[in-house]
């Protein structure tokens, strides 16, 4: 304990007063002789001890007042063993959860009011380092408690969901920077289940830890700002997905598009009217019912007219707690026709003997169709006319190939020169050092390689092939036996193998969404598929995929990505012909190849993403723009440089909506890649979207016992309201002044003194017969005083 005034503690000393009094003018007793005085001596002895008693009460009390006067005016504080800053400058860490749920109801007005509330307790003297959850991991900037209002008026509640840990984790990080020893870190949000269901015990551990043995220590606060919240002011709904659903979306070709909606509270809403837009235009409407608590998926058909990134959005006309997931965005590239290289191993004269027939067949089934037309001198009718193929393939030899490929130069080649897929089907030799360099810069431009194996593939030159996903090993022959298959290793190997039971494909629907289409477990439409021999692959890293496998373990279809701007590779243990399998034979093969060369060639990842996540455009094929010029989705614009061979990295993007990069010629001119619009308006060479997941829509706070754990796991206090925080940050600061309590003592300390004084005036009553007749003698008893 301390005093604020500490010389007003001398006048504790003024107790000596009533006590000096109470010594000097105390009764005297006088001695009489009187016969009759023994029949008092009970009364007088009971009598002389009461009174005795009472004024040692009654010098206690007036003694107590000038000590309890004094000590009120020398205002003791009550402070914990800890060194306390008092009226030296604090580092006040702010760290300020900006998620969407925060948007919620009042919640972003009430989070700025309580902030504001905190900030206006500081001094001048006072820093602060204001920290938001959707910018965690930026640097972070001391200034005024003005420099930090500043950046509240440009504060959106529209980031990714908050993680407890994480923002802990910053607020102890900052202290690090801080300039004052003193320092005090809180954390404001709403504290959602999500909040705390991302929180890894271990790291909350390792926070404990660290906070305490930080010295001088740090405070630690949690000010929950939706605590006394009512529940049915939360009603939500919510746009939670848009999804294409076929893998590639192709220029002039019908392209499905699938959305959920969910409704979040305990009301049907009948015919919410819900909006589809192509590049922010609106395109479609339809309305839709959702029951309580209920969810219904939209679907919808477009035809894209132009090819580059486009943005599809569906947004919801309702108003309720939470106006921004409403609306939901998700953005696309439109291709045109997917071209593919199918480099032959093995060719033939003769019909589906080539080792590419059977997918040239599968990729390309109007073009065969065309073919045969053509051959019977027939005339197709209009409708065949119409059609195309997404795929267009051209079949070139190994050898002619890597002539010519090891020569390209990609960069500045011309779009239509490049492939977007490169097959080897059975090729031989892969290892040559020039040509394995021009197959790692295709990846790196974001090409896709699709190998086949084969009987004259030689597994010793395709393992030194760094860009594969998997190094082959010896070919297994297989071969059924009552139900059962062994597996016996070729010439080339030396073990062997057994497998129990069928050689049966586990459905790869789970390891790979485009091959959901080919059923699951009860209706596989691999179990036709037989096999006689298949190679063993080892994948290479931790980065290498297995698509497709058997029930045994053994993986059929591998695959990795390469280079940053996603190309990937796929490779196969078996052949793209019937040599080793009945495969291209089944039904099952078209869609399994489709599905994979268009999800290879066209597929959408890398072009959404959470708030904060890096996009990467890749240099246009052909000549590239010597800059790009974006726009974000406040209408802003930049120019960011570009590079022939290296992809523009753009990280800056916790703001939710559509980013636009256009490229630019040398004279500032926007470039024309493909096409332009009705309006002449240039076209729009890369679009992506950013979002927050749907999960920060459920709006349902986590239970006060886990959240108290919780806080109380890391070593800090929890808080339902600023004012509240104020008190108890004041406290900390400055200690606990008890002079209120005191002079509410003192008081009760005079009243006691005036009662009990009139109490020690009143005559005692005497027991039995002599309560008449010893009046007198009570009176002389009373004169004594206390000895």
């Amino acid at each position: 304990m301390s005093l604020l005034n500490a010389a007003m503690a001398f006048g504790t000393l003024a107790f000596v007063v009533p006590l000096a009094i109470h010594l000097l003018f105390r009764s005297r007793y006088r001695t009489m002789d009187w016969g009759a005085m023994f029949l008092l001596r009970d009364v007088v002895q009971a009598n002389r001890r009461r009174m005795q008693w009472h004024h040692w009460i009654l010098l206690a009390l007036r003694c107590a007042i000038p000590l309890l006067l004094a000590l009120a005016m020398a205002r003791p504080l009550i402070s914990s063993m800890r060194s306390m800053p008092g009226s030296q400058p604090i580092s006040l860490i702010m760290v300020l959860d900006d998620s969407r749920s925060m948007s919620a109801a009042r919640r972003s007005s009430e989070a700025l009011s309580a902030v504001n509330q905190v900030f206006d307790s500081l001094s001048q003297k006072d820093e602060v380092i204001l920290i938001r959850s959707s910018r965690i991991g930026s640097p972070v900037t001391t200034g005024s408690v003005r420099d930090a209002r500043e950046q509240l008026r440009e504060l959106r509640f529209d980031g990714a969901e908050a993680e407890l840990d994480s923002m802990v984790a910053a607020g102890v990080e900052a202290c690090t920077t801080a300039s004052h020893p003193f320092r005090r870190v809180v954390v404001c949000s709403d504290f959602q289940e999500n909040v705390l269901a991302a929180a890894s015990p271990e790291v909350i551990e390792g926070l404990s830890e660290r906070i305490e043995s930080m010295t001088p220590p740090i405070g630690l606060d949690f000010l929950n700002i939706a605590s006394e919240e009512p529940s049915d002011a939360l009603g939500n709904v919510v746009v939670e997905s848009i999804e294409i659903e076929s893998p590639a979306v192709l220029v002039d070709h019908p392209s499905r598009m699938s959305a959920v909606v969910k409704n979040h509270s305990e009301a049907s809403l009948p015919a919410l009217r819900c909006v589809w837009a192509i590049d922010g235009a609106d395109v479609h409407s339809e309305n839709v019912s959702l029951s309580p608590r209920g969810s219904a998926t939209l679907r919808w058909e477009h035809v894209f007219a132009r090819v580059g990134g486009a943005s599809v959005t569906l947004s919801v006309q309702h108003d309720d707690a939470l106006s921004a997931d409403n609306q939901r965005r998700l953005a696309i590239d439109v291709m045109r026709q997917i071209r593919v290289w199918l480099v032959d191993g093995d060719e033939s004269d003769q019909p589906l003997q080539s080792e590419t027939d059977f997918l040239k067949l599968a990729l390309s089934p109007f073009a065969f169709q065309a073919t045969r037309q053509s051959q019977r001198n027939t005339q197709p009718n209009r409708r065949d006319e119409m059609i195309q193929d997404t795929v267009s393939t051209k079949v070139v030899t190994s050898k002619s190939f890597h002539r010519s490929f090891a020569k390209l130069n990609l960069p500045n080649q011309g779009e239509e020169e490049v492939p977007d897929l490169i097959v080897f089907a059975n090729v031989e030799e892969l290892s040559n050092k020039e040509f394995n360099e021009a197959v790692v810069a295709y990846l790196d431009q974001g090409g896709s390689v699709l190998v086949f194996d084969g009987d004259q593939v030689a597994a010793e030159s395709l393992g030194e092939c760094e860009w594969l996903p998997a190094s082959p090993m010896q070919t297994i022959s297989l071969k059924d036996d009552s139900d059962e298959t062994e597996g016996e290793v070729s010439e080339n190997g030396s073990d062997k193998e057994t497998f129990t039971g069928t050689f049966r494909i586990e459905p790869p629907g789970g390891r790979y969404a485009p091959w959901a289409v080919l059923g699951g477990s009860g209706d596989s439409l691999l179990d036709s598929v037989e096999f006689q021999r298949v190679r063993k692959l080892q994948p290479r890293d931790d980065r290498t995929e297995v698509l497709m496998r058997s029930e045994s373990g053994l993986p059929l279809v591998v695959q990795r990505r390469s280079g940053e701007i996603g190309g990937r590779v796929v490779q196969f243990a078996i052949p793209c012909d019937t040599a080793w399998s009945n495969l291209p034979l089944r039904p099952v093969f078209l869609p399994l190849i489709q599905q994979l060369v268009l999800d290879l060639a066209g597929g959408a990842e890398g072009l959404n993403g959470p708030p904060g996540s890096m996009f990467m455009i890749p240099p246009p094929k052909g000549s590239a723009p010597s800059r790009w010029r974006l726009t974000t989705p406040d209408g802003k614009t930049k120019v960011l440089p570009a590079s022939a061979s290296e992809p523009v990295r753009y990280s800056d993007t916790t703001q939710v909506g559509i980013y636009r990069f256009v490229p630019m010629s040398d004279d500032g001119n926007e470039t024309e890649k493909t096409s332009t619009t009705d309006a002449g308006e240039p076209h729009v060479a890369a679009v992506r979207a950013i979002d927050v997941s749907s999960d920060e829509s459920i709006l349902r706070a986590a239970a006060p016992e886990l959240l108290q754990r919780s806080i109380e796991r890391i070593g800090g206090r929890s808080f339902s309201s600023p004012s509240e925080w104020v008190a108890g940050a004041k406290q900390d600061r400055f200690g606990l002044e008890i002079w209120r309590p005191l002079i509410w003592i003192l008081l009760i300390v005079l009243v006691a003194e005036v009662l009990w004084q009139q109490r020690g005036g009143t005559k005692a009553r005497l027991p039995g017969k002599f309560a008449a007749s010893n009046a007198p003698s009570r009176r002389v008893a009373a004169s004594g005083g206390a000895s």
